[in-house]
Parts: structure tokens; C-alpha cells; sequence
């Protein structure tokens, strides 16, 4: 990791160009799409507050700041409002209220994503499997 005595020791005054990383990433789907996933293979069913509560502490401060939205909504909302629609439109959820839970049609992606981590299947598309 580059810190401040790298950059003093560096003969190019100061190191011109050096790359230096934020601590808190923007938020994007593909930074969001883990912390739903993780939520569904736990319980098999998410909201998006619990993600936007698990997220808040972690992404830049202008993603959690209310932007020029019809909605009100944050950076942060309008992107886990987008990863929850597009999991809604290619059939991996429904919606139930303000829940998104997950459709046992969706079996195939969840025992693939569950393989891939090294994860347990939620355990109601595993009763569901049984019968």
C-alpha cells in the first residue's frame, strides 16, 4: 500500500502520477450485487434497506448524499433499486411488499452462485427441492 512516507521518499517530486486508492469505492452493481447475494443465500429473501444499511459505512460519502432524483433517492438507492430490478426482470426474484425473494425457478443461478462461494443454498428452496 502507498502511504505518505513512500511518496517523501520519491526523488520524482513527490511522485508525480502516483496511484492512490479511495477507501470508500463508488458504489456500482457490481459492488452491490455480493451484499444482496449474501442476504438471499442466507435467508433467501432481502430488502433494500438491509443492503443499504450493510453498505452505507463502506461507500463514498457522495453516494449516500440525496441527489437531484424525482425520488429523493441516494446514489446508493437508485444503484441496489437497479441490481434488485434486473434480478426481478431475469426471473431470480419476486417481489412480496418491499421483500425480494428469491424463485425456486431460480434454483439453477442459486446452486451455481452458492458453488461458486462455497455457500449453503437458503433453506427454503431447499424444502422447496425436496418435494
Amino acid at each position: 500500500m502507498i502511504d505518505e512516507t513512500t511518496l517523501e521518499t520519491c526523488d520524482l517530486g513527490g511522485c508525480v502520477g502516483a496511484l492512490l486508492f479511495d477507501e470508500h469505492p463508488r458504489s456500482t452493481p457490481g459492488r452491490v450485487r455480493p451484499f444482496v447475494w449474501a442476504y438471499l443465500l442466507l435467508r433467501g429473501a432481502v430488502t433494500r434497506r438491509e443492503c443499504e444499511q450493510a453498505l452505507t459505512g463502506h461507500v463514498h460519502g457522495a453516494d449516500i448524499r440525496v441527489m437531484d432524483d424525482p425520488l429523493e433517492r441516494t446514489e446508493l438507492q437508485v444503484v441496489i433499486d437497479d441490481v434488485l430490478a434486473t434480478m426481478v426482470s431475469s426471473g431470480l426474484l419476486r417481489v412480496n411488499g418491499d421483500l425480494y425473494v428469491l424463485k425456486s425457478e431460480a434454483l439453477g443461478k442459486t446452486i451455481s452462485t452458492a458453488c461458486q462461494l462455497d455457500a449453503q443454498l437458503p433453506d427454503h428452496l431447499l424444502l422447496e427441492s425436496r418435494g
